[in-house]
């Protein structure tokens, strides 16, 4: 009788929890889709983004009106759950009104609360499960999320009952349970491939679930051949739900296809030499990525090398540099930053007083969750607690799952209900240690949880600051040198600027300017091509000497722009650029997160390289029209307002 009080006293708390979140989310989307008297991206995101997308795609389907594949590489299809299925489902039960999209997001998200509480309760106990459950409740990052038509509070709750159906199949013992955690598993993987990461975990829970706790006096070849056919009837309960996706677009491209496929574009965004970690920093807003020239020539259509085939060819060729942007990615991964693209924490406290009011930033998840990846991994292992090493594999999978591509906050998010869960089991996990006055675990708890606060607040800014130059100089002392498209290559010594050091410098009247690029002596007649970045204060000309030679740039609007300059270039790769002249504020860009002492100011080294990068052609053929190495008209994007920002203040 006590049992069933206190379990239906827990119940009752969970519910509370669920209801508050439930709440809370409403009360932030009510806000965020009444500022600027409903001119956002809560009611109309803007036509560039994946918010429109997924809604236009989902108007259409739930009017009968789609008739292309899902699986289109290079166009806006994506994984068709959320834009195919769940937003067509809300639009013809509850209306076209944003209303019904906020309501119904607000409700995934307090059953996500509910199930992180279960789950929770499940692996561990009560008391951390209303931890967790409180923490992602209050998550300020989950409940900022909710309002937009984006696959963030969807996949959140997916991944969360995906952990919830597999302990509990795993605790039956049964074959329902484990082909209704295929099914889920499934519907996951249709909103985010990256579910398949986590798959592998599952399937050797349900091989132990099925197999090897029913079956220990069998002999190792009847275990085998049984493990065998687990996992195949599993993978195929998995595969079921994509099957009406794969079959119409199979019949209407007329070749076999999967049910979607957009991972061509998103890996070549974020694994090219070129490729900053993550989206946007802090302080940019909501608007678009930083696009890689490489990107362009990587996902072009009638490119002859698939994406993966490149970044294998790379990471065949500098190992150790593939190696160190993953390590930052990492570093990215666990930082207390919520990185903007489409949407902006920054930018939406903006909006929305409520949000502000206490909310948990995600950063307070992640340090307990971190801390108890460290704490908690031997004690799983000597114990043989599969339920918590599952938890574990889920964290780190997705984790190595999004590095995979590069660092968003909307990446993250859907991860928060499991690190909650994590988190949840560290801090009850401290308190009980504080409880029993087990002196001989203070200090060892202590120092994992000031590590994970220093990785958490402090890791990537440091390796940035302090240890990225080195780094990279050993890693890549030639810089990047990148095959374009027709025989050209590109070189440059400079990094992104996206979580890179650009630094505006004033170009003033008579510097000169020397850059020396690492490059094989070109064929006779060949074309080389200059890029130079510029800053100008206000629409205007500068006259430039470039190895002798009188070049004009000019600009029709203030700001950063690139200047693309003919050149003659001795074999000695050395680029002299002179300021004659300008009728405006001048500057051009320096990076301080590379120093390979190949750029000088008036004949002294500085500390860091100038952003301009080299094209060199084997041949003087002209190029056919529309097919040039730049980034498209579509993604020309203005990725330059923290830099011209900085060039203001100068």
């Amino acid at each position: 009788m006590r049992k069933y009080l206190m379990n239906k006293k827990f119940i009752l708390i969970l519910l509370g929890i669920t209801l508050v979140a439930l709440a809370l989310r409403l009360g932030v989307a009510n806000d965020l889709q009444a500022a600027n008297n409903g001119r956002n991206a809560v009611n109309m995101p803007s036509p560039l983004t994946d918010m429109a997308t997924y809604k236009r795609l989902a108007e259409l389907i739930s009017q009968g009106d789609f008739h292309d594949p899902f699986y289109i590489n290079n166009a806006p299809k994506y994984q068709p759950f959320y834009n195919s299925v769940f937003l067509p489902l809300i639009y013809l039960t509850l209306g076209y009104s944003i209303w019904a999209v906020l309501i119904a997001q607000s409700l995934l998200g307090a059953a996500t609360v509910y199930l992180v509480g279960l789950s929770t309760a499940k692996i561990w106990n009560r008391q951390a499960a209303i931890i967790a459950a409180l923490m992602a409740a209050f998550s300020q990052i989950l409940i900022l999320y909710t309002p937009y038509m984006l696959v963030a509070t969807l996949q959140a709750f997916w991944l969360v009952l995906v952990f919830y159906s597999t302990i509990s199949a795993f605790k039956s013992g049964k074959i329902i349970p484990w082909v209704t955690c295929g099914i889920i598993t499934g519907c996951a993987i249709l909103s985010r491939g990256n579910v398949w990461f986590l798959v592998p975990g599952i399937v050797v829970m349900a091989v132990y679930s099925l197999v090897i706790k029913k079956h220990k006096s069998k002999t190792p070849w009847h275990k085998t051949w049984r493990s065998c056919a687990v996992a195949a009837i599993f993978l195929l309960t998995i595969i079921l739900p994509q099957v009406p996706f794969a079959y119409r677009n199979t019949v209407l491209l007329g070749r076999l296809c999967g049910p979607s496929s957009d991972a061509p574009v998103v890996l070549s965004l974020g694994n090219t030499p070129e490729s900053p970690p993550g989206g946007r920093e802090e302080g940019w807003g909501p608007g678009p990525m930083e696009y890689p020239q490489t990107y362009a020539v990587w996902v072009a259509k009638d490119s002859p090398i698939s994406v993966p085939t490149r970044i294998w060819r790379w990471f065949y060729r500098e190992p150790l540099a593939f190696i160190e942007l993953n390590y930052r990615k990492l570093l990215l991964f666990w930082d207390y930053r919520e990185i903007p693209n489409n949407v902006s924490l920054e930018f939406a406290l903006k909006q929305s007083d409520f949000l502000s009011y206490g909310f948990l930033g995600s950063v307070f998840i992640l340090i307990p969750a971190l801390a108890g990846l460290y704490v908690l991994i031997w004690r799983s292992f000597k114990k043989r607690d599969l339920k918590m090493l599952l938890l574990m594999y889920f964290i780190l999978a997705y984790c190595l799952a999004t590095m995979a591509f590069y660092i968003l906050a909307r990446f993250r998010a859907p991860l928060i209900p499991l690190l909650a869960i994590l988190g949840g089991i560290f801090v009850n996990r401290v308190w009980r240690v504080c409880k029993n006055d087990r002196r001989n675990l203070y200090i060892p708890y202590i120092l994992v949880f000031c590590m994970c606060t220093f990785i958490c607040f402090l890791a990537y800014d440091t390796y940035r600051t302090e240890y990225e130059t080195l780094v990279m100089r050993e890693v890549r002392p030639n810089g990047i040198s990148v095959p374009m498209r027709h025989g050209k290559m590109m070189y440059l010594d400079n990094g992104p600027q996206t979580f890179g050091g650009w630094t505006p410098v004033p170009f003033t009247r008579g510097t000169d300017l020397k850059k020396q690029f690492k490059i094989n002596k070109s064929a006779k007649g060949s074309i080389v091509e200059l890029e130079l970045t510029l800053i100008f204060s206000e629409p205007g000309e500068a006259t430039l000497r470039i190895n002798d030679k009188i070049e004009r740039a000019i600009a029709n609007r203030g700001g950063a722009a690139k200047k693309t300059f003919v050149i003659s270039l001795p074999s000695t790769g050395v680029v002299n650029i002179k300021l004659v002249s300008s009728t405006c504020n001048v500057f051009f860009i320096i990076d301080t997160q590379r120093d390979y002492g190949r750029s000088s100011i008036d004949e002294r080294l500085i500390p860091g390289e100038i952003v301009c990068r080299l094209f060199i052609s084997p041949s003087p053929k002209k190029e056919t029209k529309g097919k040039k190495d730049q980034v498209p008209v579509t993604q020309t994007v203005n990725v330059f307002s923290g830099i011209e920002e900085q060039a203001n203040i100068i």
